[in-house]
């Protein structure tokens, strides 16, 4: 479960989540007793991430996350499931080039 820690800024001045990992894990192929067989290794990592990363991965923007958390973090697992739950924004409405709603 991705656990959001905090924000920090980048050499640019651009603000990035920091967001950690710790049930991580890799997956690769290694021959074992000669035969090829799937590998699992654990990889807890953090990892600092743009607006843009943040939203691809989570479905939601920086908007959603609390200004005041726990030290522990913030699980990012359930507030992406009740951003989704909640669902898209409503829109407002379209006009035409002509002028005409639709």
């Amino acid at each position: 479960m991705p656990t959001f820690k905090g924000f920090t800024r980048d050499d640019a001045g651009q603000t990035l989540a920091v967001v950690d990992f710790p049930d991580a894990r890799k997956f690769g192929m290694a021959v074992v007793n000669g035969s090829l067989q799937r590998t699992v290794t654990p990889n807890p990592h953090e990892e600092e991430l743009t607006e843009d990363q943040f939203r691809g991965k989570f479905k939601v923007g920086f908007e959603a996350l609390p200004t005041n958390f726990p030290d522990e973090g913030v699980d990012l697992g359930a507030l992406a499931a009740a951003a989704e739950a909640k669902g898209p924004a409503p829109k407002g409405p379209v006009m035409r080039p002509g002028g005409q709603d639709l």
